[in-house]
């Protein structure tokens, strides 16, 4: 049965020093990617500018996130109807498609190596971050 093949999700291990890594995040965006980032939203690129209000934001909220982690995650996997397969990202590379002999479409999987039972919204977040972005965004209002 393949319920006993991918067993049930459980809580992940939690995620410690987010602090820290903020700060590494801030010094390579500033240093490194600023490409990405316009400046009206980080400040002046090379140097961390510590009253910009992007820096404040990660360093204030962040730590609030990994403080909730635990209870985020206990609520996703309490609701037995929002738990089923899923996969890590959305890549089209994940799956194959076809229609059998009566025209009905059906589907199967490549790639099994992150398929695994877990919550929806869990499975959608990861699966949008592998997106192709502008494609998405023309597409939002369809979705």
């Amino acid at each position: 049965d393949i319920e006993d093949v991918f067993p049930p999700p459980t809580t992940p291990p939690l995620f410690m020093g987010t602090a820290k890594r903020v700060e590494n995040f801030l010094e390579f965006l500033y240093k490194c990617g600023s490409c990405c980032v316009p400046e009206e939203i980080i400040g002046k690129h090379g140097q961390v500018n510590e009253s910009e209000w992007f820096v404040q934001t990660l360093r204030q909220v962040l730590p609030e996130v990994e403080r909730a982690q635990a209870a985020v995650s206990e609520y996703l996997l309490r609701d037995k109807d929002y738990i089923g397969f899923t996969h890590q990202n959305m890549n089209t590379d994940n799956a194959m498609f076809w229609r059998d002999e009566d025209g009905h479409v059906c589907a199967g999987f490549i790639d099994w190596g992150r398929f695994k039972r877990d919550n929806f919204a869990r499975a959608l977040s990861t699966g949008y971050m592998c997106s192709d972005l502008c494609e998405l965004v023309q597409h939002s209002d369809e979705l």
